[in-house]
């Protein structure tokens, strides 16, 4: 049986066992992660799609940049980026992971042929350094995005407040004027 808080795969999705079961999810124990934990709002899908965005930008980055080293090269950086987590990392964990397995014939082949031990644990997705520092960025992008709007929003009603008053300030000097 699964404790409070154990993170599940299942049917490729991430599930969280919750404590108490609320009466609006029925007698399920089992919680969709993204659904309930981080809420289901426009917010979080935004930056959610923000983040994958960034990801896969960096990845084709790596690629390009990358697209020209040796494997020797690739398995330097793949020994780096383990002593940078302290374990052997796994796909989606590091920046490149996509062309690496694509260098190497798949991700499990590039660790093997690393000589790192490979990483029995499965650890969700969402709880990886990679994805926690990249929804960070985004979160801020994101409000300082939404701050850069409103302003411009407020400087646009001031400066057509502005115009109204110079209009009606114009009208009271001059009269109305006649069709």
């Amino acid at each position: 049986m699964h404790k409070s808080g154990d993170l599940l795969r299942q049917d490729r999705c991430l599930y969280k066992v919750m404590e108490s079961v609320q009466p609006w999810w029925g007698h399920c124990s089992l919680v969709f992660w993204y659904t309930m934990s981080a809420g289901n709002n426009y917010h979080n899908k935004i930056i959610r799609i923000r983040v994958n965005k960034a990801l896969e930008k960096k990845e084709a980055q790596f690629a390009e940049e990358h697209k020209n080293d040796t494997d020797q090269q690739l398995i330097f950086y793949l020994h780096q980026q383990a002593l940078l987590i302290h374990h052997t990392p796994r796909k989606r964990e590091i920046t490149g992971w996509r062309y690496i397995s694509e260098r190497f014939g798949g991700w499990d082949r590039a660790i093997i042929r690393s000589g790192l031990k490979p990483s029995t644990a499965e650890d969700p997705i969402s709880e990886c350094d990679l994805i926690k520092e990249e929804t960070a960025l985004q979160e801020k992008l994101y409000k300082d995005h939404k701050i850069q709007k409103k302003n411009r929003a407020e400087v646009r009603r001031i400066k057509q407040a502005r115009q109204k008053e110079a209009e009606a300030q114009w009208r009271r000097e001059h009269g109305k004027l006649e069709k």
